[in-house]
């Protein structure tokens, strides 16, 4: 399936990812246990915002930023955002993993679930690990 058509596919599961996601919040301390105080994230996939947000809300981090490139996965983060506390260290984009530049580098860099595993083609795969080298600080 191309990116476009699976794109698509996501805009159309996105109103009910949560509610399928939401039974397995053991994922959620998991990553926060990585973070460290006054650190800055990137979370490529960041769909709904089911990680990054609770992410920033639970844990010293001084900025998440998350990456996804299906369009109602973000207008649903950018509500949780809105709503939430810490809504103003959370920087929501779309873009592509595989050709990512955000011009500076991050402390701790999270593909979480199955984010990366939706990326089938070797040379894509290769693209995504290159992007990640790209921004995370040593």
């Amino acid at each position: 399936m191309s990116l476009k058509g699976r794109r698509e596919r996501y805009d159309e599961f996105a109103r009910y990812y949560d509610l399928f996601k939401s039974e397995d919040p053991d994922d959620i301390p998991f990553y926060a246990s990585f973070v460290r105080e006054g650190c800055v994230i990137l979370e490529l996939g960041v769909g709904t915002g089911r990680i990054a947000i609770p992410i920033a809300e639970r844990t010293g981090c001084r900025e998440v930023v998350g990456i996804d490139n299906a369009n109602e996965m973000l207008k649903i983060a950018c509500t949780k955002r809105a709503a939430s506390p810490v809504g103003d260290k959370i920087t929501l984009l779309r873009g592509d993993m595989r050709v990512l530049d955000l011009g500076r580098r991050v402390d701790l860099i999270l593909i979480p679930y199955y984010a990366f595993q939706f990326i089938t083609e070797v040379a894509d795969q290769i693209f995504v690990l290159q992007s990640v080298r790209r921004h995370l600080r040593p």
